[in-house]
């Protein structure tokens, strides 16, 4: 099926035309599980994966824990975030999320419920009941974990956190498919009160909430949120240092749409671009046009004229090796998995400066030009030797991409 743009925008305005919408928060908050292992595959049978899918399949976004065999427990913020439109379903049994594995169980979520105390983001009362559309079938990678038995009993000691959250220590998130596990002390709420006022100032802690350490670090799970509007009709793509009109340090995430004040007239001259399938990772020779510096040294040569130019799609281990050589030491990579390189290593052709925004093109399966990659950042001068170019790769923001269209459409 072919998501050309024109057909596909015109698919989410039919949707959202059939539906009314509510604001929500894209799962992009990156509830973290740092510092911890490995589970065992069946270890924690009441662990579920709350997944969201819209046109291309379904992605992770929050974890949640069995009660009953059509009852889920998980967070408020958690189901907040889920779209009016789409699939929001529950996955138990799961313990690699990238593989279909014999054990799991997927069912649709029937109805939720937020505590109506629940106000949003960081508060307290954040949570919330899932039933689903038909029973799990419970058994011994399936199964149900107890409540508390007395409303007014604090816990003590030490407990254990599942998930399949973040486990970098930074801001750019490393998730992982396999579900990890932690064993963490609880912490005395007033203890926990003075150490968030330390860092935050105001503390938004309730006395509903508890808090785990250590409090000398190593181990941690964390959440931050992003909160998007409604409201635009026609896209592009572009980088995101081009939208904002200042300096910003190269990185992951270099991508954003743009609204056009009204719609092309599509012609001979005028033309969509397709977008690739989700997390698929180009091959081959691709096609750079742009009107970026054709200089080789640091002077910027703009030409007149739209340039173009065939570059073959190198790998990532081959592209993160030739940066790492050109680094200072003790100078970090940004070179991220959401990125694609292109070559050719032997210095005769380069993206430069003028090119960021700009795609990189390939030819796909029914014949259509399909945008892979988008201008990122590359290493200066441009065009040296052992120096690839580097580019946002369009597939790894697919749903980011369809839930931004649809809500502003």
């Amino acid at each position: 099926m072919s998501l050309k743009l024109i057909l596909y925008i015109a698919f989410l305005v039919a949707i959202a035309s059939a539906k009314s919408y509510r604001g929500f928060r894209i799962p992009l908050f990156d509830t973290r599980i740092v510092g911890g292992n490995e589970a065992r595959q069946g270890q924690y049978p009441w662990q579920v994966s709350l997944q969201w899918g819209w046109l291309f399949g379904y992605s992770h976004f929050c974890g949640g824990a069995i009660l009953s065999d059509q009852w889920i427990i998980t967070a408020g913020h958690c189901v907040l975030a889920v779209p009016s439109y789409g699939d929001f379903i529950v996955k138990a049994g799961k313990h690699d999320l990238k593989l279909v594995e014999s054990t799991e169980q997927s069912i649709a979520v029937e109805r939720t419920f937020v505590h109506e105390k629940y106000t949003g983001d960081v508060a307290p009362y954040d949570i919330a009941l899932l039933k689903l559309a038909k029973p799990l079938k419970l058994g011994s990678v399936v199964q149900p974990i107890n409540l508390p038995s007395a409303p007014s009993n604090t816990p003590t000691g030490n407990v254990t956190l599942t998930g399949w959250g973040s486990t970098s220590r930074t801001n750019t998130p490393i998730m992982p498919n396999k579900l990890q596990t932690v064993d963490l002390p609880l912490i005395n709420l007033t203890i926990c009160k003075q150490a968030i006022e330390k860092l935050t100032g105001p503390s938004p802690l309730h006395e509903t909430n508890i808090c785990t350490g250590p409090l000398t670090g190593g181990f941690s799970a964390c959440s931050s949120f992003d909160i998007y509007d409604k409201n635009i009709k026609c896209f592009m793509s572009t980088l995101r240092d081009c939208a904002k009109y200042k300096e910003l340090r190269v990185g992951p995430y270099d991508i954003a749409l743009m609204q056009v004040e009204r719609p092309f007239e599509l012609n001979l001259f005028v033309s969509t671009v397709s977008l690739p399938y989700p997390d698929t990772i180009p091959v081959g020779d691709a096609m750079l046009t742009g009107w970026g510096s054709i200089g080789r040294s640091q002077a910027h040569e703009s030409p007149e004229n739209l340039q173009a130019a065939i570059l073959p799609i190198i790998n990532y281990q081959l592209c993160n090796k030739m940066i790492a050589k050109s680094l200072k030491p003790k100078e970090k990579n940004p070179l991220h998995p959401t990125n694609v390189c292109t070559g050719p290593l032997d210095g005769s052709l380069a993206a430069c400066k003028g090119d960021s925004g700009g795609p990189l093109v390939t030819k796909n399966g029914f014949g259509e030009a399909e945008v892979v990659g988008i201008v990122s950042w590359g290493l200066f001068p441009c065009g040296r030797k052992n120096a690839p170019s580097v580019y946002t790769r369009v597939s790894a923001f697919i749903t980011w991409i369809a839930i931004i269209m649809l809500n502003y459409s």
